[in-house]
């Protein structure tokens, strides 16, 4: 019996990247908006794309740190860091605001994936508990709104942020703070991720099943999910045959 359900945030339940985009792209979106905040603050700044580049370095510098090593880093903090060595000096309280303001017009180009809503709200009516954990620079504050303003927050038990939690996928230590919030085994829980390497190995290694969501075609990789979907919608459906084969009498002779 599947009890909880545990979802995967960007390229899961939420799109970020506008159509035609890269990840590279998007960051440079909030670095600009970061420098555009700066400047209006009276700072002695380099060229604004040479502020975009030094932003963008860095989390993609970070972001390979933490995916390769482990570890963790937030957004506010990576800012600061980048200021400091163009010689503006930014104080914690100071560098949350330019946060704010990196993160601002890319939470409005946020969008559900097809049948996000839909499926929750089946999910939640057959009783299942349904958790989030999602690797992320962002407090986790930011993706709150974000759930909440596209109507998908009521549908969850418990949420988990990297950025808060101090430590990403797939380290076991945050799907199994996952767990214990709601109040399930591993055995009892299925993960839905995108990202095969952090999202379905992660979640096995802790003994839950891995749902493997794609709309293209399968990346080659060594990891094995114990299902696919290519849209939210199918998840139900293969949940129930899961558990149909389970109680088949038949099937487990």
């Amino acid at each position: 019996m599947i009890r909880a359900i545990i979802f995967d945030l960007g390229g899961t339940l939420l799109e970020y990247k506008l159509p035609g985009t890269n990840w590279t792209q998007f960051e440079q979106g909030g670095a600009a908006a970061a420098f555009m905040y700066l400047s209006k603050r009276d700072h002695k700044l380099p060229p604004r794309d040479v502020f975009v580049a030094s932003v963008v370095k860095e989390v993609q510098m970070r972001w390979q740190q933490v995916t390769e090593q482990g570890g963790n880093f937030d957004l506010a903090n990576l800012l600061q860091d980048v200021c400091n060595r163009h010689g503006i000096v930014l104080s914690p309280q100071a560098a949350e605001k330019v946060a704010h303001h990196y993160v601002t017009p890319l939470s409005v180009q946020a969008r559900p994936l097809p049948g996000a809503k839909e499926t929750l709200q089946t999910l939640h009516a057959q009783g299942r508990k349904i958790g989030l954990i999602s690797n992320t620079m962002w407090p986790g504050r930011y993706h709150l709104a974000d759930l909440a303003h596209h109507g998908l927050s009521p549908y969850f038990h418990h949420t988990l942020f990297s950025a808060d939690a101090g430590v990403w996928k797939p380290h076991p230590e945050i799907f199994y703070r996952s767990l214990a919030a709601l109040e399930v085994a591993s055995e009892e829980a299925a993960f839905v991720g995108d990202f095969l390497p952090h999202d379905i190995a992660g979640a096995q290694n802790v003994g839950m099943k891995g749902i493997h969501i794609t709309s293209g075609e399968f990346s080659p990789d060594s990891v094995e999910p114990d299902g696919r979907i290519r849209a939210l919608t199918e998840l139900p459906g293969l949940i129930a045959q899961w558990e149909k084969k389970s109680s088949d009498p038949e099937r487990q002779v």
